[in-house]
């Protein structure tokens, strides 16, 4: 039976990947039930998402929303009068729409895809600004994150695992364990490693959904033989750009356990999460490939997407083709 273990070479001007074995024969050969690997596989991302917001629906102490009083909605209301010469009424509109929405509802979908697809957006200082409105407006860096997010409304998106946990009471139904580990050491592979594009991840099978983007993980394991094959037992670090008020980035990293077992003859038996794993492991995995053109205007009819633009073209140092 082979084993394959990703293995890092490296010279003087690269650093790439090559595949080595670790064989059944090697372990029993070692005349100990248990051999470790010294491999240890890492995977990130070429670009590193940017930390921004998850904007609740309901603001709350530490917890703006979009629509708080002087916040992104109502500055966008007043952007919008003096551009259209007619009354926006986006803020109204969103408190109607979220009047009903849970502490944990919000927009981290769509932060969590401007973050991998969209350029940051940095705020021009005041001297530099090409607002020509005689009201003092003006949108900080925060505030410009949050009407990128907008336009993220309703990303271009593609489930690869998992179907959303909608119980806090029963997490080990079927739909709340969906997510195999091998099938997500798979996408890690496919897109960390071998693509170099972060995914999303809803980080637990839990009724919330909590939407971060993920674009690093490390890989290591050790065998142990009981004489009928071996079981392969994984420790798999996850890291994820968190959402972060002010561009404050912050990190974490998630560490996961499983295990898979393999017949004498090189097949999977099984693969399952272990130890706290097993009832704490990502829920959904998906990928986001674009935003649909007026996402937020099909929510919110006042959110005029030129206006949106306008707002990140006037006010934001990042070019209007690095939105889109």
């Amino acid at each position: 039976m082979v084993l394959p273990v990703l293995a890092e070479t490296s010279s003087s001007s690269s650093s790439h990947w090559t595949c080595e074995t670790i064989t059944i024969e090697n372990i029993i050969a070692k005349r100990s039930n248990i051999i470790k690997s010294d491999q240890l596989e890492q995977g990130i991302t070429e670009k590193v998402p940017w930390s921004g917001f998850w904007w609740p629906h309901q603001g709350y102490e530490g917890f703006p929303s979009l629509s708080d009083p002087g916040g992104v909605l109502e500055k966008f209301d007043s952007y919008a009068l003096q551009s259209l010469y007619s009354p926006s009424k986006a803020r109204e509109r969103e408190l109607e729409l979220t009047s009903n929405s849970d502490y944990w509802e919000g927009y981290c979908t769509a932060w969590a895809a401007a973050s991998i697809l969209a350029e940051e957006p940095i705020a021009r200082d005041r001297a530099d600004s090409q607002d020509s409105h005689p009201a003092p407006l003006s949108f900080d860096t925060h505030e410009l994150k949050g009407i990128l997010t907008l336009l993220y409304a309703e990303p271009d998106m593609e489930i690869l695992a998992g179907r959303r946990c909608h119980s806090d009471e029963n997490i080990t139904s079927s739909e709340c364990l969906d997510v195999a580990p091998c099938w997500l050491e798979y996408l890690l592979r496919e897109y960390i490693l071998k693509q170099r594009r972060a995914i999303i991840v809803d980080i637990h099978p839990f009724k919330p959904v909590f939407n971060f983007p993920l674009f690093a993980y490390s890989r290591s394991s050790f065998f142990e033989f009981d004489g009928d094959g071996a079981t392969e037992h994984v420790a798999l670090v996850l890291w994820f750009v968190m959402a972060g008020r002010g561009g404050q980035a912050t990190t974490p990293s998630y560490d996961h356990s499983f295990d898979i077992t393999y017949s004498k003859d090189g097949k999977v038996k099984s693969c399952e999460w272990t130890y706290e794993s097993i009832n704490s492991h990502p829920d959904v995995v998906w990928i986001a490939h674009g935003r649909v053109p007026g996402g937020a205007e099909n929510r919110n009819e006042h959110l005029k997407e030129e206006i949106l633009m306008e707002i990140l073209d006037t006010y934001s140092t990042t070019k209007r083709r690095e939105h889109i």
